[in-house]
């Protein structure tokens, strides 16, 4: 006798996994500085400590009325290892 086989649904590609901050396996706390920000388009990149560059969005900005960043400040994130790449979370200002 033959059952059916059901087939699964896969996500979109635009629904890509992004790892958890209280995962310590899979992210760490660093610090780094805004190379640069374009609060119209809401993203930007942060060079980590280690020289790494960062995608930032402003949705990941913590604590601020209006979630932008400004070239040169330091900041401090949780790095994501996306599929895309690694990307800052939970991001707040040092200074």
């Amino acid at each position: 006798m033959l059952t059916s086989l059901k087939l699964t649904e896969r996500a979109p590609c635009d629904r890509l996994p992004v790892t958890s901050p209280e995962d310590p396996r899979l992210s760490k706390r660093t610090t780094g500085v805004v190379r640069w920000f374009d609060g119209s388009k809401g993203y930007g990149y942060i060079e980590a400590a280690d020289g790494e560059h960062v995608f930032v969005h402003y949705s990941a900005i913590v604590g601020q009325e209006a979630p932008l960043l400004r070239e040169g400040e330091q900041v401090a994130f949780f790095l994501e290892q996306t599929v895309r790449g690694p990307q800052a979370s939970e991001v707040t200002r040092l200074n």
